[in-house]
């Protein structure tokens, strides 16, 4: 089994191929508003679980520049501190964010170690930017070119995790982006609108609403209890 330092190692020279420190500069510069990168680590307990699972949210709702950051022009810097901010927060109490309550309760469901890892389930995002706090969709001049860094990064993400399950709480107004971002085959509306099952290039994955939808909560929870037959199946399999 790779090591979370090899993990993260490949991690972020892949994401040093990817991110250019000078257009994310002038991005900044066109569109103040757009918050900090996000690039996602990968943790211990993520790769000793026997089931890899992947929750893919929207954006962040604003995302800071790491403190750690003094020279903008250095890309390993900036990458490794903005990886670290990324695990820190992850690790976090969730407080008051549904998402992070809801990331907690995956976590608390799906990991395999008692007691559960707190960081035992992947998180990353549908977009790697956030524009006033909210959907860089709304950032009119730079959506494109925020789009296709974002799919680039994504897709580097599933590359190295490799996740055996992915789910996308995004609701149903990022359907299309999830399209645009992976092979989707073997498409199922479990519950229309509220459900959706899938393979993104040969994953399975489902797509719910985001937890800040609170009448969505029984969606999110059946979702769940799919990836936990998943989990009991690949227990079996292990002790067979």
């Amino acid at each position: 089994m790779v090591s979370e330092k090899d993990a993260n190692r490949l991690l972020a020279e892949k994401y040093a191929e990817a991110v250019n420190l000078k257009r994310l500069a002038a991005l900044a510069d066109k569109s103040p508003r757009l918050s900090g990168l996000f690039l996602p680590g990968i943790t211990e307990s993520y790769l000793t679980s026997r089931l890899k699972v992947m929750i893919v949210g929207k954006e962040t709702r604003g995302w800071a520049k790491p403190k750690e950051v003094k020279d903008l022009t250095n890309t390993e810097n900036y990458i490794e501190c903005v990886m670290k901010q990324h695990v820190r927060v992850l690790r976090k109490p969730p407080s008051a964010s549904k998402f992070f309550q809801f990331y907690r309760a995956a976590c608390q469901a799906l990991s395999d170690k008692k007691p559960p890892a707190a960081d035992a389930v992947a998180w990353a995002n549908l977009f790697c930017l956030s524009y006033r706090s909210s959907t860089p969709t709304r950032c009119l001049d730079s959506f494109e070119e925020i789009k296709e860094l974002s799919r680039t990064l994504l897709r580097i993400q599933v590359e190295v995790f490799r996740p055996d399950v992915m789910l996308f709480v995004t609701g149903t107004g990022y359907d299309s982006y999830i399209k645009e971002f992976f092979d989707v085959t073997g498409s199922q509306r479990l519950v229309p609108k509220a459900l959706w099952s899938f393979k993104a290039d040969g994953i399975q994955a489902y797509r719910t609403s985001h937890p800040q939808w609170e009448k969505g909560r029984q969606y999110r929870e059946q979702a769940l209890v799919l990836m936990q037959e998943m989990a009991t199946s690949v227990r079996e399999q292990v002790a067979a």
